[in-house]
């Protein structure tokens, strides 16, 4: 590396190890010596390009990040709802909410349907807060009158 003047930043390399839980359990390595003075660490979560990956490859890092962002900008949509008109709304979920839903989507193919569930979560509020419904309704009638797909079809 020092051949072409590159550099590790310590402070920022990560090292991360995908496996099954029983594999990463008998993992017994807590960083990676570069040379005498660099250190590489370990991590079980690591981001790139903002998707958080995690070890075991579950999402769920991810899927906590993703539902924490979301909700937080769907409240402050609902706080500006009584000044908007429904197509307003539409576009404002739309650019904001479901720009960071379908973000590296295809990473999510093969996820756990409580996964799943919890994405769809997002999607569901997102439709009450727009059509004026209670958190309990049924929203997959809504969904599709906002010819939205359900996340699973997405």
């Amino acid at each position: 590396m020092h051949n072409y003047y590159l550099q590790l930043n310590p402070g920022k390399t990560e090292i991360i190890v995908f496996g099954s839980p029983r594999i990463l359990s008998a993992l017994q390595i807590n960083g990676v010596f570069i040379s005498s003075s660099v250190c590489v660490r370990l991590v079980s979560t690591a981001k790139s390009l903002g998707f958080y990956l995690d070890s075991s490859l579950d999402m769920s890092a991810q899927i906590k990040k993703l539902k924490s962002t979301c909700f937080n900008k769907l409240r402050k949509i609902a706080k500006m709802k009584p000044f908007l008109a429904i197509n307003q709304l539409q576009q404002l979920v739309q650019a904001l909410v479901f720009s960071n839903l379908d973000y590296c989507n295809a990473l999510y193919y093969g996820i756990s349907t409580s996964s799943l569930n919890q994405l769809q979560s997002i999607q569901n509020r997102a439709c009450a807060i727009i059509l004026g419904r209670k958190r309990k309704e049924p929203k997959s009638h809504h969904i599709m009158k906002l010819h939205w797909l359900k996340v699973k079809e997405r």
